[in-house]
């Protein structure tokens, strides 16, 4: 019995401490893109940063300068946020039923900021699906 109320504490504890993980990703993500006024950003348990912004529909512009001005910009170039346990970042409509999916890190956004002009867009681009 008590081996069993020892693993359930384990299970707590772990689960707990993954959704102070979450929160703080989010709250960091919300702040380096507060210039996009996003309604919602949340991280889910697989890894996958949502954004929500306010618009009817995200172009690629909006896209593009979300992730490179906000989230590799500010958040990681400019607070030095690492988001550890993000391995995507979807920017979606006020539906959230349209936009992008770039499938980058933390780390990546440093490749990304290393470049600049075409070379940047196409390593963006180029790790980037459709939602």
């Amino acid at each position: 019995m008590r081996v069993l109320s020892a693993v359930c504490s384990v299970l707590v504890f772990a689960v707990s401490s993954a959704d102070a993980a979450n929160k703080e990703a989010e709250a960091q993500a919300s702040k380096a893109l507060e210039d996009w006024a996003p309604v919602s950003v949340k991280l889910s348990d697989t890894g996958q940063l949502k954004v929500v912004l306010p618009q009817r529909s995200i172009t690629e512009t909006i896209f593009k300068a979300s992730v490179l001005y906000g989230f590799c910009g500010v958040g990681v170039a400019g607070f030095g946020y690492d988001y550890p346990d993000v391995v995507e970042v979807a920017i979606l409509n006020q539906f959230e039923a349209q936009g992008y999916v770039w499938e980058g890190t933390a780390a990546d956004c440093k490749t990304l900021n290393e470049l600049s002009g075409r070379a940047q867009e196409i390593e963006l681009i180029g790790n980037t699906r459709l939602y």
